[in-house]
């Protein structure tokens, strides 16, 4: 879902599947060799309405970004999770855990260590990994 979009903004701000808020060729980020800007990310809401603050105070238009995402804010909107980095569901109420900085639901937990040639002993668990809230 978008919160602003270039059609109505100079922002187009949007969650993303993959547990963050970006902010699609950002004007507040340098310019690369084809004169385009590049992305923002952040984790939270919170981050998200002081970077379009930040767009504001330079003069661009957010549309009703900061509005729908403060409103969310006061609902006690859930911030997004991290997903499962096989098959990045986030969404559904399933058990998350990191293992050396990647996040696996159990089924793909199970087929990553299955196709792996470390089996034995010395193989990560499924208890072994970080629990993700």
């Amino acid at each position: 879902m978008s919160y602003a979009r270039f059609s109505d903004a100079d922002v187009y701000v949007y969650e993303s599947v993959y547990g963050f808020f970006m902010c699609q060729v950002c004007l507040l980020t340098p310019q690369d060799e084809g004169g385009w800007h590049g992305d923002t990310t952040t984790n939270t809401r919170m981050e998200m309405v002081t970077h379009l603050r930040a767009h504001r105070e330079a003069g661009h238009d957010t549309g009703a970004a900061i509005d729908r995402l403060e409103a969310e804010i006061a609902q006690g909107e859930p911030e997004p999770r991290e997903p499962c980095r096989a098959c990045y569901e986030h969404d559904r109420p399933v058990e998350l855990r990191r293992f050396n900085g990647a996040v696996f639901c159990r089924s793909c937990f199970d087929k990553a260590v299955a196709m792996t040639p470390q089996r034995g002993p010395q193989a990560p668990g499924w208890a072994d990994g970080e629990v993700l809230p």
